[in-house]
C-alpha cells in the first residue's frame, strides 16, 4: 500500500494460496505504526500495489472506500 511518501508491505491471508498456485483472490493485512496511521488518515490518496520481477501494476483505492478505511484505522 502507497500513501504520500509511505510505502507498507500487505501480509495475505494464510490458506488462500500454495506453492504451485496463485488465489486469484486475495485478502490483505496492513500493519500501520502510529505515526503511518495518522499519516494515511490525512493522506488525500492511497493505492494498493504489487511489485514483483517479472509483473508490477498499481490501481488507486477509490475516494469512498479509502474514506471507509480510514474510519478503520486505530
Amino acid at each position: 500500500m502507497a500513501f504520500g511518501d509511505n510505502e507498507l508491505k500487505a501480509i495475505p491471508e494464510e490458506g488462500r494460496s500454495t506453492e504451485s498456485l496463485e488465489s486469484t483472490l486475495q485478502y490483505l493485512r496492513v500493519k500501520f505504526s502510529m505515526g503511518d496511521a495518522e499519516k494515511f488518515r490525512n493522506s488525500k490518496n492511497a493505492f494498493i500495489t504489487t511489485k514483483h520481477k517479472n509483473y508490477s501494476e498499481s490501481a488507486q483505492i477509490p475516494e469512498k472506500l479509502l474514506e471507509e478505511l480510514k474510519k478503520e484505522i486505530y
